[in-house]
């Protein structure tokens, strides 16, 4: 039931964001083809129905349906009634799990409330919750957007091993959005700082095939360490 509960609170919200080709597949998934063209017509405010349907009939909430929800608002960016559903979530005495917080960390990015995206950093970390490539990503890339780039690359050299280091563009462009030029020299100075040159080559090439450029500092600390040699 937690399952399905939650696949159908999904195609609603995408449906509700004129997500058709993820209201499409999620049908297709649950079988639900037939009524396709009543689902895609739903808006967000219909999720509100289907919940107060759950909790009349006293189904509990898990922490799968309140990711599943928390996602579909920041997609919508609807970032107050996310928040507002995740202090729910608490009331409701939940434990917010390692994807509660990398899901409201991208919501707040995305909205550049960088300042409340590092509170909810803080707090993950004293509630136990370890922050992974994926957060460390979604951070460094709302920082970049934001023009916090000392304080992005401050994050970056704080990152607890090389292979996070090494990883953490790929993930950046696996989870939140592909990296631009700004975050290709950020990154790219912290694996230098690192001593890691390999990795540091592997990105410079993979920059200039997307058309970008190393600045100055890149070039310099490049230049520093043989990197070109």
């Amino acid at each position: 039931m937690g399952c399905l509960k939650s696949s159908f609170l999904s195609i609603l919200i995408f449906a509700s964001t004129a997500r058709v080709k993820h209201t499409f597949h999620s049908l297709l998934i649950l079988n639900y083809f037939p009524f396709f063209d009543s689902v895609k017509k739903m808006r967000v405010s219909t999720m509100s129905l289907i919940c107060r349907g759950f909790d009349a009939n006293k189904t509990a909430y898990d922490v799968v349906t309140f990711n599943t929800m928390l996602h579909g608002l920041f997609l919508a960016c609807r970032f107050a009634e996310g928040l507002k559903l995740f202090k729910d979530m608490q009331a409701q005495q939940l434990t917010p799990d390692l994807l509660t917080y990398n899901t409201i960390l991208k919501g707040l990015c995305m909205n550049k409330q960088i300042a409340e995206a590092f509170s909810f950093l803080h707090v993950m970390e004293e509630k136990g919750v370890n922050p992974d490539t994926t957060t460390y990503s979604i951070i460094i890339y709302g920082l970049c957007k934001d023009g916090k780039l000392g304080i992005a690359r401050n994050l970056f050299n704080s990152l607890p091993s090389k292979e996070e280091a090494k990883y953490l563009l790929k993930e950046m462009e696996r989870n939140v959005c592909a990296p631009d030029s700004v975050t290709y020299n950020v990154c790219i100075q912290g694996l230098l700082k690192r001593k890691l040159l390999a990795e540091a080559k592997a990105f410079l090439d993979e920059m200039h095939r997307r058309g970008f450029s190393p600045d100055a500092t890149t070039v310099s600390l490049f230049l520093e360490n043989e990197g070109f040699r």
